[in-house]
């Protein structure tokens, strides 16, 4: 989930508990989706 105004990215997994991210430049899925990378930087400068 992205929250435009906190500036923060939360990640749920089904094996762990949420991770919040602040104000991330990129979002790395890593082994949930090999190769997907989301550049938030663009998504915060709107």
């Amino acid at each position: 989930m992205i929250d435009l105004q906190q500036k923060t990215v939360e990640i749920y997994r089904p094996d762990r508990g949420a991770e919040v991210l602040s104000n991330p430049n990129q979002v790395n899925l890593g082994e949930a989706m090999p190769g997907f990378e989301l550049n938030v930087s663009d998504i915060w400068g709107r």
